[in-house]
């Protein structure tokens, strides 16, 4: 499920911390954090993150669940992902101020 925060003017070391995910790599703009939801390595929450550039000051959050190491095994939609996005978003507001 993929969302916009407006008028973020900070660094990925700060949604990764607020957010509590752990960058997993990153090439030029694009950057990817995972979150675990449990102990286990799976699921895990994936979050790309793109930084925007030009007329607009923000990021473009994609998420979604990983069940498995297995190519194609996720989850872009549901309770889950909806309560992570308002999660993240409460979180990130910390750094809004």
């Amino acid at each position: 499920m993929e969302f916009r925060l407006m008028d973020l003017d900070h660094s990925v070391y700060d949604i990764e911390r607020l957010a509590e995910y752990v960058l997993l790599g990153f090439e030029d703009d694009e950057f990817s954090l995972i979150r675990k939801i449990n102990q286990n390595d799976y699921p895990r929450f994936n979050l790309l993150v793109k930084i925007l550039n030009g007329g607009d000051r923000g990021h473009h959050f994609s998420l979604y669940v990983e069940n498995s190491p297995r190519p194609h095994d996720v989850m872009s939609k549901g309770p889950l992902i909806e309560k992570e996005i308002k999660r993240i978003k409460e979180s990130l507001a910390k750094i809004q101020d």
